[in-house]
């Protein structure tokens, strides 16, 4: 699902929890603000997500950003979706393309936008 207004790329937990392990250094998972935490000058792993085919990067600059409790800390620009789909790609996927929402053909099209 495609959501203009989640922070993250919320995906699968086997997914999220191998993709915040690529974080160097590692993100660690907050129970208690529901994401991962990461220092800000982490290196992010490289992160993509396939569609019908097409592969969409997503740009390393997306994969750490401020976290939200304003104390100059980071978390990850992934979440765990926890067990139910469908899964959301947010703000830091959507930054990252070209998305018409074509009403009249009742169709969806997603363009990468490459590198900025």
């Amino acid at each position: 699902m495609l959501d203009a207004g989640a922070t993250q790329i919320y995906l699968p937990p086997l997914l999220a929890n191998l993709t915040a392990a690529a974080y160097g250094p590692p993100a660690i998972w907050n129970e208690s603000l529901s994401f991962y935490t990461v220092p800000c000058d982490a290196t992010p792993p490289a992160f993509a997500i396939v569609i019908d085919g097409k592969t969409f990067p997503v740009d390393a600059r997306d994969m750490i950003i401020e976290d939200e409790t304003g104390g100059g800390g980071c978390m990850a620009g992934i979440n765990n979706g926890g067990q139910y789909a469908p899964y959301v790609v947010g703000v830091q996927f959507l930054k990252n393309t070209l998305v018409v929402v074509d009403v009249g053909r009742g169709e969806v099209r997603v363009k990468a936008r490459g590198k900025y």
